[in-house]
């Protein structure tokens, strides 16, 4: 390999890095994340969608200082059908130019996802081709002990449940930066100093 070759695969390896980087930036961008409060029946937020992948509707309720009794007793218990909490209705609507487009109404009573901060209801699923779009949510009522949390309402996607060309190049992107690249970076690196270094000591004749 000669320190011209060297050279240039250094530079593929690194522009890759940058598209990876890219593309992560601009694909991997959540729909919308915003602070909300259920005492409020009805919101209207701008949403851009970045591609056709499948995102899950949640709303995020932050743990803090509750205990794991409290939370089980008012948002319920993962998969224990017996341990449900309270009811949590929300009416939601994707527009495009006012037009509604995507709609679905769901009854939540207990999580479907559990984190170090927060626990998470879901609300169902959307999808729809990238470009900008409004998005509603109505909740018809609500008991107020829902009101000790703080919550969020996530519109995002899992990189592992990815169906895209997108995320499927963001996880190989991925994949190839942090155990592969590093590797050959680290060899071709090495072969361009040895030479480098030999070319410095040589002696004069």
């Amino acid at each position: 390999m000669s320190n011209r070759t060297g050279i240039v695969m250094l530079t593929i390896l690194f522009l890759n890095l940058a598209l990876t980087f890219g593309v992560e930036w601009h694909y991997s961008k959540s729909p919308l994340t915003q602070e909300i409060y259920l005492s409020e029946s009805e919101n209207l937020f701008d949403i851009y969608i970045p591609m056709s992948q499948t995102y899950d509707i949640e709303i995020q309720f932050y743990k803090e200082n509750k205990s794991i009794k409290y939370l089980h007793k008012t948002l319920g218990k993962m998969r224990r059908p017996d341990r449900q909490g309270l009811p949590l209705t929300l009416n939601w609507q994707l527009l495009e130019n006012g037009s509604v487009i995507q709609s679905e109404s769901i009854l939540s009573t207990d999580l479907c996802g559990w984190s170090d901060n927060y626990v998470f209801r879901c609300f169902g699923q959307l999808k729809h081709s990238p470009g900008k779009y409004q998005f509603k949510i109505q909740i018809p009522e609500h008991s107020s002990e829902f009101d000790e949390f703080k919550t969020t309402l996530s519109i995002n996607y899992n990189l592992k449940s990815g169906h895209t060309w997108q995320t499927s190049y963001m996880f190989l992107g991925l994949l190839f930066n942090v155990f592969i690249a590093p590797i050959i970076g680290g060899i071709i690196g090495l072969i361009l100093v040895v030479r480098l270094i030999r070319h410095l000591t040589r002696p004069l004749i």
